[in-house]
């Protein structure tokens, strides 16, 4: 069976609904991840959890992009 290729985009923080959803998939067998981004980044914090999570699931190896610092609402 040909695995599944999936680049996931996230807003990791918060909630643990992202947290989940990346480590459910990490662990399926029949998915690869190909990519991780943040949206609404915050100086870099969002992409710090996404790599702790990447070293947690045993997974460092999957790229990861840091999106654009910002809000919703244009808040800083």
């Amino acid at each position: 069976m040909e695995k599944k290729k999936i680049h996931i985009d996230t807003d990791l923080g918060a909630d643990v609904d992202d947290l989940c959803a990346i480590a459910y998939l990490l662990k399926r067998h029949d998915v690869t991840v190909t990519g991780i981004t943040t949206c609404l980044e915050e100086r870099g914090r969002r992409t710090r959890y996404v790599k702790r999570v990447l070293e947690l699931c045993g997974a460092p190896e999957v790229p990861v992009g840091a999106g654009e610092d910002g809000t919703l609402d244009n808040k800083e």
